[in-house]
């Protein structure tokens, strides 16, 4: 399937070949190291990167790009799955994206992208699952366009339109399997549907100065997955989901100063945002005879300064912080118990609030290069905290801390 899309943007691009020109790049990582989840951690393991772009330009108008990404980690992470938080012990992900960009004159400063891409990601909660066996595995695919508009000020300004389709083979909801479906749960209720509109830009406030922007609005529905009504039965309706993001990070260069007889450039930058997700859904607790509106519906606050030394042209040295803030407008406090803070028993109401701290320090060091590419010495490492009101983890963790360090080689290669 992949080599016949390559064929038809091929063969929409293509204008004569003797201006056909192949321009590959690519980017391997091998690292290994360990990570640690509260009292646990893994044996000594390996993470592998691999992104391949084989560019190819018909002419100075018209060109095609497509990538390969993978990417595995052997980590213990919290990942946000089926509406909260999962401990996974493996990650393994996969994108193949084709992307054809047409340039709409000579000297336009407009372009079209239509693209169609497809991504296959294995998640495995426990030592011993096999690759492809995840609860979580999905597949997702999706096509759009992409409109931008290049400038000297404005560096460029793009509005994005895609349609994505979601799946998870492995998991089918335990309400279909023990009632039937005559009770109208559904069974493959995690599969969803989106349409995405993104607008973003770069803006080049002076020569030393860069601010970068994106607004988000993601309308999803799920083909499969029932309202949940406040007697626990289930609706004719369908859940849908309205996600919507806002992010701006500005980045500023102080320039080249001497250190020790090295050329130190010190680059600042500085990024929040906002994001928030309102949806139909709700949910009834059975071992409590609990029904909660609008379970899913949050709204979350980030910000993320970091500061990256670039040191004599082939050392970088980057430290970063993130911090994230979720409020649950409507998920309310559980003690270790289970009972809810509904603002009875003598719990006054309470909905959960949680924040995470993430710490990350990483360095490479390019100590080859060479016409076939070049080598760099990588060590990264990061660790991560999480904190909430909430004290009963049996579904979803919001307490919890991770860390993780990994050293190794990394090759490039740009033509």
């Amino acid at each position: 399937m992949m080599l016949k899309i390559w064929a038809i943007f091929l063969f929409i691009g293509g204008p004569a070949a003797a201006e056909t020109k192949f321009v590959p790049i690519a980017n391997v990582s091998l690292l290994g190291g360990q990570s640690f989840f509260e009292k646990k951690h893994t044996s000594f393991d390996g993470n592998f990167a691999l992104q391949f772009v084989p560019a190819v330009g018909f002419s100075d108008k018209s060109k095609l790009v497509p990538s390969l990404t993978s990417n595995y980690r052997a980590v213990f992470s919290v990942e946000e799955l089926a509406g909260g938080g999962f401990l996974v012990q493996k990650i393994w992900e996969n994108l193949g994206i084709v992307k054809w960009v047409y340039q709409m004159g000579e000297e336009s400063p407009y372009f079209i992208k239509p693209k169609v891409s497809g991504k296959l990601a294995y998640y495995n909660e426990t030592k011993g699952e096999s690759i492809g066996t995840g609860l979580f595995d999905y597949q997702k695919f999706s096509g759009g366009i992409e409109f931008e508009r290049k400038g000297s000020q404005f560096i460029s300004q793009r509005l994005d339109l895609t349609y994505c389709d979601v799946r998870f083979p492995n998991y089918k909801a335990l309400a279909s399997q023990q009632y039937g479906t005559e009770i109208k749960s559904g069974s493959k209720v995690l599969d969803f549907n989106t349409a995405d509109a993104t607008y973003s830009f770069d803006w080049a406030m002076d020569k030393k100065t860069l601010t970068m922007a994106a607004f988000l609005g993601s309308w999803r529905n799920y083909p499969d997955q029932y309202i949940v009504k406040e007697a626990g039965t289930y609706d004719t309706r369908l859940r849908r989901d309205v996600y919507l993001l806002g992010s701006l990070g500005i980045y500023h260069g102080f320039g080249e100063f001497s250190l020790f007889g090295l050329g130190i450039e010190p680059v600042l930058s500085v990024a929040g945002s906002y994001a928030s997700l309102d949806s139909d859904q709700n949910s009834y607790d059975a071992a409590k005879t609990f029904f909660s509106g609008g379970y899913y519906d949050y709204v979350e606050t980030g910000v993320s300064p970091s500061l990256a030394l670039l040191i004599g042209k082939t050392q970088r040295l980057g430290l970063g912080y993130t911090g994230q803030w979720r409020d649950y407008r409507n998920r309310l406090v559980q003690d270790k118990d289970g009972n809810y803070h509904d603002g009875t028993s003598s719990r006054p109401k309470e909905t959960i609030r949680t924040i995470a701290h993430n710490l990350s320090l990483g360095y490479s060091w390019k100590f080859l290069e060479r016409p076939w590419g070049s080598l760099s010495l990588t060590a990264q490492g990061t660790m991560r905290r999480s904190k909430s009101n909430m004290l009963y983890e049996v579904a979803y963790r919001y307490n919890y801390d991770s860390s993780y360090y990994f050293a190794g080689l990394t090759w490039d290669f740009a033509e």
